[in-house]
C-alpha cells in the first residue's frame, strides 16, 4: 500500500518535471538539440527545426546526427561543398569533435543568410547539448558600427585641424592624422 503510493507519487512527479522541461525548451528563442553518447538525436525544439528548415520526417528520436550534418551539407544549408568527398571530410571532422567531448563555440552563416552562434556543451553521459542563437542583427549592427567608424576616420583624417579624444583617465583614445603629424604621436 504505502510503497505503491510512494512509487506512484514519484512517477507522477517525474512525469510533471519532464513535461515542464519539455515546455521550457520548446519556448526558448534559441534552437536546441540534444545528442546522446552514440551521436544520435534524442531531443530538439521547434526553433532548431525552423533554423535549419528540417523536414518533419528527418527529426526523429534516435536519428544519427551524421544524417543531419549530411543533410545540411548536401542542401547547402551549411558550407559550400562541391563534392561528396568534401562533405564526408567535413562530416568526419564534426563527428571527431563530438567524440572528443569538448565544449565549443563557433559562428556559422547559413545559406538563408542567418548568422548563428553555436554553443555545444558535453553532458556527463557523453552526449551533447547544443544551442543555436540567431545573432544576425548583432552582426549587422557590428558591421554598421565598423563602417561608421571608418567613415569618421576618413573625415577626421582629411581635415587640417588636430582632433583628439582623451578619456576621463587622460588616455588618448583617438587622434587624427593632423594631430599625429603635429604632435609626433
Amino acid at each position: 500500500g504505502e510503497l505503491v503510493s510512494l512509487v506512484d507519487e514519484a512517477s507522477t512527479l517525474a512525469r510533471q518535471n519532464q513535461e515542464l522541461l519539455r515546455k521550457a525548451i520548446e519556448h526558448l528563442s534559441q534552437g536546441i538539440s540534444v545528442v546522446d553518447q552514440n551521436q544520435n538525436l534524442v531531443a530538439w525544439n521547434r526553433r532548431y527545426q525552423e533554423l535549419f528548415d528540417y523536414p518533419d520526417e528527418l527529426l526523429t528520436v534516435g536519428r544519427p546526427v551524421a544524417d543531419l550534418f549530411r543533410h545540411n551539407a548536401t542542401n547547402g544549408i551549411i558550407g559550400d561543398f562541391s563534392t561528396d568527398e568534401q562533405i564526408e571530410q567535413a562530416l568526419q571532422k564534426r563527428l571527431d569533435h563530438l567524440n572528443r567531448g569538448s565544449a565549443y563555440r563557433r559562428e556559422s552563416v547559413l545559406s538563408s543568410g542567418i548568422t548563428l552562434e553555436i554553443i555545444g556543451e558535453p553532458m556527463p553521459n557523453g552526449g551533447y547539448v547544443t544551442s543555436y542563437s540567431d545573432i544576425s542583427s548583432y552582426k549587422e549592427a557590428e558591421t554598421a558600427l565598423r563602417e561608421s567608424e571608418q567613415a569618421i576616420r576618413v573625415y577626421t583624417d582629411n581635415v587640417p585641424a588636430m582632433i583628439a579624444y582623451v578619456d576621463r583617465d587622460h588616455r588618448l583614445q583617438f587622434i587624427n592624422k593632423a594631430f599625429e603629424r603635429t604632435m609626433r604621436v
